[in-house]
């Protein structure tokens, strides 16, 4: 099998990451939706506020950088607060409360106050499984549902989530 691309996502709702390899385990990559966002107690995603795609998170280690679209920068070593858990879909994940700047930055950004959480375990903060596959002729199928000549157009070229169109 020959994959196209990897999309991952640090924190659940903002920006994904298209690494050029991942070490996939029971838990899918480790790395994916470690982070997750809140309002009050309830999960809060893209459905909430659809411009959160446009934050680009990064992590190395125990630092977090949040790059909002307009060039600022919101940065630092992450602490762990208060323990919690939140409903995914009727599936409760633990994770505790991030300390730090970055629930200030997201919650300005949205206009929702918010609150960033970081799991407890690996591959929790999934929607349903740890990983999906779809290939290039399931594109090309939504391509022409769509109306559209190609859906998996190019190495990199719009459809199907390979850059260009999401």
């Amino acid at each position: 099998m020959r994959v196209a691309r990897i999309n991952l996502a640090p924190v659940k709702g903002l920006a994904l990451q298209h690494p050029d390899e991942v070490e996939l385990t029971e838990r899918g990559v480790e790395s994916n939706r470690r982070f997750y966002l809140i309002q009050g107690r309830r999960l809060y995603n893209g459905k909430d506020h659809g411009p959160l795609v446009r934050v680009v998170p990064a992590v190395d280690g125990n630092r977090l950088a949040l790059r909002f679209p307009d060039g600022q920068e919101v940065a630092g070593v992450w602490e762990l607060g208060e323990p919690l858990s939140t409903s995914f879909w009727g599936r409760a994940v633990t994770g505790r409360l991030v300390h730090g700047p970055w629930a200030d930055a997201l919650s300005a950004y949205s206009g929702d106050a918010v609150q960033l959480v970081r799991t407890d375990e690996p591959g929790t903060a999934t929607d349903v499984h740890v990983g999906t596959l779809v290939s290039h002729a399931s594109c090309e199928r939504l391509g022409q549902a769509l109306g559209r000549i190609s859906a998996a157009a190019g190495p990199r070229g719009p459809g199907c989530g390979r850059g260009g169109d999401p």
